[in-house]
């Protein structure tokens, strides 16, 4: 009797976790984990389409959520409307808001594509386009940038950006200000600042600490000792 129960007690948990994890075609969901199609530890290959607020563990396809969303594992896909998007792993696709200025996207991981918003947050490295009022990368990140206000770790190619911050920063960068630890490439803005300048700055007051000139300069500002 005893070793009945257990073994329906085995295979009942082996059914019951099995199918928390099952890959499923389709979600619809109002509001998880109450109103929901699957279960938030369900992957989803194919379409998402949520009310109030979604969440899934690995989603591919097309995700479009009228107000908030979550990935808890990698996304891949088309990325469209909600206010809110949270993905805890990998973001591999194209991430667009209905309502760009008020919008949050957070990727906990690395982001390979196309980013718009309001408030974009990727916590490791970034390959792509970013394009927002508040852009906040802190690995290392290559591409196009353009927001109100950038905040980068390591960046390489091209920002357009209010104000523009980086710890490193290799390429091409347009600004009111700004200010890099490391800079090599062209600084044009208003305002210029770096530490460590192997290249050129244009603006109307450029500060280079290892400049071959002068540290504080109008107009043009450069080292071209690289």
């Amino acid at each position: 009797m005893i070793l009945k129960k257990i073994t329906f007690f085995l295979m009942f948990s082996l059914v019951f976790f099995n199918a928390l994890g099952e890959e499923k075609p389709f979600e619809l969901s109002l509001f998880s984990p109450d109103i929901q199609l699957n279960s938030p530890y369900d992957d989803i290959s194919g379409i998402r389409l949520g009310g109030i607020y979604s969440e899934n563990r690995n989603v591919s396809g097309l995700d479009v959520n009228l107000v908030a969303s979550r990935t808890r594992g990698d996304f891949k896909g088309f990325s469209v409307l909600s206010f809110y998007d949270k993905t805890d792993g990998d973001f591999t696709g194209v991430r667009i808001p209905w309502w760009f200025f008020v919008s949050y996207n957070h990727v906990g991981g690395n982001f390979k594509g196309v980013q718009f918003g309001g408030l974009n947050i990727v916590e490791r490295d970034f390959l792509g386009a970013q394009f927002g009022l508040l852009n906040i990368n802190n690995g290392n990140s290559i591409g196009a940038q353009a927001g109100w206000v950038n905040l980068d770790h390591n960046f390489k190619g091209v920002r357009l950006g209010g104000l523009n911050m980086a710890d490193s920063f290799v390429g091409g960068e347009l600004g009111i200000a700004n200010f890099n630890k490391y800079t090599r490439g062209v600084q044009l803005g208003l305002f210029n600042y770096t530490e460590n300048l192997q290249g050129v700055q244009v603006g109307l007051l450029n500060m280079a600490a290892n400049s071959e000139l002068f540290e504080i300069l109008p107009i043009v500002n450069f080292n071209l000792n690289f």
